[in-house]
């Protein structure tokens, strides 16, 4: 019931994972209007994923809102479907455009349900998860009647965190 703090404890707890690995400190807790102002001065949309074994998850961050949205979706179906996406882009000559492929399957499951809150032509941060880590979201096929690559609508970048992104250079 509370989608806002529920995504500084997941950016949170994702950050000292990353902060372990990497044997620097752990990031502090930040408001969760950190993450709206800072959707605002990147001029973006954030999305975070967080994809759990039996429940998945996005919240989307703009410079007005929070927004959380349940995704209708497992980490073991969506790990299944970046595998199969990804071995149909290397290992087939059918191109991904012209048939339907798990990338609609994934572009139907993980942006669909966000994409009244991206407008085109925007700037988007995208925090993966899990298996998102190693999907190239720009590939991901749009449908329609002029079917296309998401990267035709929207500009992509990945970050680590959100917390990442809220730290100014010195």
């Amino acid at each position: 019931g509370q989608p806002e703090q529920a995504l500084v404890v997941a950016d949170l707890s994702r950050g000292r994972v990353l902060a372990e690995r990497q044997g620097v400190a752990a990031p502090a807790r930040r408001p969760q209007a950190a993450f709206t102002t800072t959707a605002g001065r990147l001029q973006a949309v954030l999305v975070f994923y967080w994809i759990g074994p039996e429940r998945s998850y996005a919240w989307v961050v703009t410079e007005r809102a929070i927004r959380l949205v349940a995704l209708a979706t497992t980490e073991e179906e969506i790990a299944l479907r970046v595998r199969d996406y990804q071995r149909g882009i290397v290992e087939s000559l059918v191109d991904p455009i012209a048939s339907s492929t798990s990338g609609d399957q994934l572009y139907a499951t993980l942006i669909a349900p966000l994409s009244r809150w991206i407008p085109r032509n925007s700037r988007v941060v995208i925090v993966p998860d899990g298996p998102l880590n190693t999907l190239n979201f720009e590939t991901l096929p749009v449908p329609g009647e002029h079917r296309h690559y998401w990267i035709e609508d929207v500009e992509i970048a990945v970050a680590p965190s959100l917390s990442a992104l809220s730290v100014r250079p010195s």
